[in-house]
């Protein structure tokens, strides 16, 4: 099996995971709210977030599929938008959403002082569902004016994708370096700064409230400090997975040739909805305990199908 293969399997079962995971998110939410259970802001972040994971990975899915079988639609000026815009569009919901679970966490956790944030802290529930719904139409429009800056170039041999042996020295898609830029501050290093602060904030917060708690009660802080440890938890997961992709995203672009800085960052590229769905469902009670119960359900299944009697025969 060539390399080519071995990558294409392995992109494959991780944009796989990245849609069963999402996909499961969406549905467990879904029948909670058909049995009359209220999906709270965070769950309502969730669920949309795991919408913006499993068109993230279709699509990743229809890159991996096209540069294995149908290497000649890649260089296709149809195919370069076909795909291009909706990886924008995830990539640009994904940030501001992470962002704005971490904001929630932040403003529902923290204790403030009469002020903009506790009047902010009164109306938080009411204002998510707005602030989603404000992000998914920047996250529809700003990527198609961000498309639209591409123009066609010819250039000449160059590799189509990491995984594909092709090359095309046909077209290519360049964009003016300032509207890039301004793209991926308004994409990217905007929602980062918004994660970090809020994860250091409510990290500082809970380490002394926490030395408070020990000092007077002589305990941890009860149920309520296992739920903000708990979201404080899913805020650094973000960071860090951000951080890791931000990183290996600069990396590969500043080389000039191919070399295993690229396989990391397709494999992260293609493991990212996978990666952040993980981290919603350890970092959700009611999403892990329903999980925890079907990976349950799996093992003893798998278990009870060998019965005594054929280990016996065997």
């Amino acid at each position: 099996m060539g390399n080519t293969a071995m990558f294409s399997i392995l992109f494959m079962a991780e944009t796989i995971g990245g849609i069963l995971l999402s996909s499961s998110i969406i549905l467990i939410n879904f029948f909670c709210w058909l049995k009359g259970q209220s999906l709270n802001p965070s769950d309502q972040i969730i669920v949309t977030l795991s919408f913006s994971n499993v068109l993230s990975s279709t699509m990743n899915a229809v890159c991996i599929i096209c540069s294995v079988f149908f290497t000649e639609i890649l260089i296709m000026d149809s195919y370069f938008y076909a795909v291009f815009y909706p990886m924008v569009y995830t990539s640009f919901s994904n940030y501001w959403l992470g962002s704005c679970l971490c904001f929630y966490f932040f403003i529902k956790i923290r204790n403030f002082k009469p002020g903009f944030f506790a009047d902010l802290k009164m109306k938080i529930n009411f204002l998510v569902p707005r602030l989603i719904l404000c992000i998914q139409v920047f996250s529809i429009c700003i990527p198609i004016l961000y498309t639209l800056q591409f123009k066609k170039v010819y250039k000449g041999n160059s590799t189509v994708l990491f995984m594909s042996n092709q090359t095309s020295g046909q077209i290519d898609h360049n964009i003016d370096a300032k509207v890039n830029f301004t793209f991926t501050v308004a994409s990217f290093f905007i929602p980062f700064l918004i994660v970090s602060v809020t994860t250091g904030c409510i990290i500082v917060s809970l380490v002394k409230h926490t030395c408070h708690m020990q000092q007077n009660v002589g305990q941890s802080g009860g149920p309520n400090m296992k739920v903000h440890q708990r979201a404080v938890g899913t805020m650094i997961s973000l960071l860090i997975l951000y951080l890791t992709f931000y990183f290996l995203t600069m990396e590969t672009r500043l080389m000039l040739r191919i070399n295993p800085s690229y396989l990391s960052f397709y494999i992260m590229f293609y493991a990212f909805s996978f990666l952040q769905s993980i981290i919603v469902i350890m970092g959700n009670a009611r999403l892990k305990q329903i999980f925890v119960r079907m990976l349950n359900k799996c093992t003893s299944g798998a278990f009870n199908e060998e019965s005594p009697s054929d280990i016996g025969a065997s």
